[in-house]
């Protein structure tokens, strides 16, 4: 019967399908009624005001529209049958229109009356009833609307709106809108068996989705490239109105190009007014988190203002999604308040990002002293206490040092192990620096881990600025022996001059080290600022020791006479007995050089074999004929001169130091008064 049919189709000149054709599709639409329960007709319920309202001949088409649309949402699907079996043209277009705009497909029980008006009304069918059957891919439903294609004198827009439902029933785009196309396809369709048909369309249904979706990518390129095009034709003054009004396009594409812009403009140091710091507030409560996350970091960004810090107060308290949680919470950090604090917490656990900005805004906290209440403090404490090693992150690892107590910091000491991913275990060595304790944890995980030399480094120059320190220090080794040797003398400079005398080992020049401490590297021979100035006591002894006579009248030269001044006699003299050793008799004389210095030129330009011993030994006894040259005054330690204050005679009764073993003596002993201290560069 239904080849019959379809056959009959090319021959067709009636305004409607045969009967035998219409009867054919209704066996495909539905079973035939149960025996048990025939058939019934049925009938609106009248006493609805939507009903009512649906069928009124008073009724305009928007009253009609809207009770349907009622009809709908209270799923009252047995009224609006019956509204189209009555029959009315009006109705029923009522109906159908309003399907297709909600473009959901019509409910189950509509269908085969939808589908029993398209069949019925052959050319007369409402293009609106067809386009009800675009999302029904069935083979009934697909047949009623192929069968239009064959329909002599058919309305042209009835003949489109078959085509594209086709297309949409199908997701065959390549047939086009030639008729004998889709009519030759569909004898071959139809016949498929269940599982095959159904293959078929889930194939063509993902093909053209994927095309689609190119399609509306590509116009959705096209849109965003016009409005950046228009951004950059548009003059600087008249931007920010330009980006407010993108932030509120409808388009979310649109909204996230103009925080791209906004940002751009940032960079480079262009002004956005107050319109666009206002369409970012609106934006925190965007459907679309990063676009959220967007609207914290371009107000982040434009800085704090009552309204705006208001309004991340409240969309934080709203917000699901951590990154733009994460964002919020970065605008927060600044000054963050106690009701802020509490927020955090909740986050504490959560998600990343927003659980480690979290962590830095609580730290904030901490720092600013906002975070002073016991039960906040304590709270936040037992989260981080209860976070898996496994979970830690390097800023809540920061927060739980500055909450912590003891045992805290000896559980983030136990992550400095090889086994710890390297931005935790950093981080908790960084944390870790701030007490004196860190410095043996330090120690025995930087002999495992070499990269740890640099926060050892930092601990033991706040702790540990002593010899004692020093030496852990030296005694590992690290990666960049340049950075090694760096921090060495940074460490150096930092310690008070007797401790660093005594990190001087026997196989480094005494005066190599000393000078590179003192000197200033970037201003060649500029002595650095030595209030005491034990250092520079200790590079003329060192340099008068090694027999830099030359080396020790330059290190005088490079003081002003105030600090001169201030030395201690017997440093003093050592520069009138280099003088002597030098030739330079007349300066020595001028420099008020006495019997004593003139003894001890004597006694030294012998013991070094200078070239001029003789002419100095013979000056000698020309100015000082009683004077005993032959033996020579004893050697003593500058630690036993006396200070600036001593008076001149107490100083000349100090020896001079001029053996290697008195300098050894010198640079070793630990004289009584000497106290060790924390000191800083």
């Amino acid at each position: 019967m239904i080849v019959v049919a379809v056959l009959s189709l090319a021959g067709c000149s009636t305004q409607s399908l045969s009967q035998t054709t219409i009867e054919s599709r209704r066996e495909l639409q539905q079973p035939p009624p149960s025996p048990a329960q025939p058939a019934t007709q049925s009938h609106a319920n009248p006493g609805n005001p939507e009903t009512r309202a649906l069928l009124s001949q008073e009724s305009t088409p928007d009253d009609r529209r809207a009770a349907v649309s009622q009809l709908l949402e209270s799923q009252r699907f047995d009224d609006l049958k019956a509204a189209l079996d009555a029959g009315d043209p009006a109705v029923d277009a009522a109906i159908f229109q309003t399907i297709v705009d909600l473009g959901a497909p019509p409910p189950e029980q509509l269908i085969p009356a939808i589908i029993d008006k398209v069949e019925s009304a052959g050319i007369d069918a409402d293009p609106m009833a067809v386009r009800c059957l675009a999302t029904i891919p069935t083979k009934p439903a697909i047949t009623v609307v192929v069968n239009i294609l064959s329909l002599d004198a058919a309305p042209k827009r009835l003949l489109r709106e078959a085509v594209a439902t086709l297309r949409e029933q199908t997701g065959r785009d390549d047939l086009g809108d030639d008729t004998a196309a889709w009519v030759g396809w569909w004898e071959e369709a139809r016949w498929l068996p269940p599982r095959e048909w159904e293959a078929m369309q889930a194939v063509a249904q993902a093909e053209r989705a994927r095309r689609l979706n190119r399609e509306l990518q590509q116009q959705h390129d096209r849109i965003i490239e016009l409005h950046r095009k228009t951004y950059a034709l548009t003059p600087q003054e008249q931007r920010s109105a330009l980006l407010a009004t993108m932030m509120a396009d409808s388009d979310s594409g649109v909204r996230a190009l103009a925080f791209e812009l906004a940002e751009r403009a940032l960079l480079n140091t262009q002004r956005l007014d107050d319109s666009v710091k206002a369409a970012a507030v609106v934006r925190l409560e965007d459907p679309i988190p990063t676009l959220r996350a967007s609207a914290a970091s371009l107000l982040f960004r434009l800085g704090s203002g009552a309204e705006a810090t208001e309004a991340i107060r409240r969309a934080i308290r709203r917000e699901s999604d951590p990154v733009a949680a994460a964002a919020m919470l970065e605008y927060l950090r600044r000054r963050p308040i106690e009701s802020d604090l509490v927020v955090c917490i909740d986050w504490l656990s959560g998600l990343e990002p927003a659980s480690s900005a979290a962590a830095s805004t609580l730290a904030s906290g901490v720092t600013s002293g906002s975070l002073i209440q016991p039960r906040i403090w304590n709270h936040a404490l037992a989260n981080l206490r209860a976070i898996a090693s496994d979970d830690l992150t390097p800023g809540k690892v920061e927060l739980w040092g500055l909450l912590g107590e003891f045992s805290d910091r000896q559980n983030i000491a136990a992550l400095l192990t090889p086994e710890t991913a390297p931005a935790v275990r950093r981080a908790a060595a960084g944390v870790l620096v701030r007490w004196p304790e860190a410095v043996d944890w330090l120690a025995e995980a930087t002999r495992r881990i070499p990269t740890l030399f640099p926060l050892l480094a930092d601990a033991i120059g706040l702790h540990e600025t002593s010899n004692a320190g020093y030496q852990i220090l030296a005694s590992i080794p690290a990666i960049d022996p340049e950075l090694r040797d760096a921090r060495l003398l940074r460490l150096r400079k930092a310690m008070p001059p007797k401790e660093l005398l005594l990190t001087i080992g026997p196989a480094e020049s005494r005066v190599a080290v000393i000078e590179s401490v003192l000197f200033d590297p970037d201003q060649r021979n500029v002595i650095r600022r030595d209030p005491g100035l034990h250092l520079t006591r200790a590079l003329i002894e060192a340099r008068y020791a090694a027999g830099d006579d030359t080396e020790v009248i330059e290190a005088f030269g490079l003081l002003d006479p105030e600090s001169i001044g201030r030395l201690p006699e017997s440093i003093k003299s050592l520069q009138r007995r280099a003088l002597i050793c030098l030739g330079r008799f007349d300066e020595a004389s001028q420099s008020g050089a006495s019997e004593l210095d003139w003894k001890a030129a004597s006694s030294r330009s012998e013991r070094l074999g200078l070239e001029l011993s003789p002419q100095i030994i013979a000056e000698a006894r020309t100015r000082f004929p009683e004077a005993d040259l032959e033996t020579a005054p004893p050697e003593a330690s500058s630690d036993d001169a006396p200070e600036p204050e001593q008076t001149e005679r107490d100083a000349n009764d100090v020896g001079v130091p001029g053996s290697e073993g008195m300098m050894h003596e010198i640079l070793t002993r630990d004289p009584e008064g000497d106290t060790r201290g924390p000191s800083h560069p």
